[in-house]
């Protein structure tokens, strides 16, 4: 399983946008990706944080719906 957890001032995920929230990305054995948004509770290991906004969009740069859109990309601005 491969996991990457940011926090971040702003999440944009599917048009709406999270303030303060932690972006978690997880790829399961079977290959799947998994996208949860999660507020901001205090600080966590291995959790990166990006003084800025997020969005989470497919390999076309538009937004990522779910696991048919294949890998999640996570574009920092």
């Amino acid at each position: 399983m491969k996991s990457n957890s940011i926090l971040a001032h702003r999440i944009i995920f599917n048009g709406i946008e999270y303030k303060m929230a932690v972006l978690n990305i997880v790829q399961g054995d079977s290959g799947d990706w998994t996208v949860k948004i999660l507020p901001f509770g205090g600080e966590t290991h291995s959790t990166t944080f990006h003084s800025g906004t997020i969005e989470v969009c497919n390999a076309e740069g538009m937004p990522w719906q779910g696991p048919s859109d294949g890998e999640p990309k996570v574009v920092l601005t």
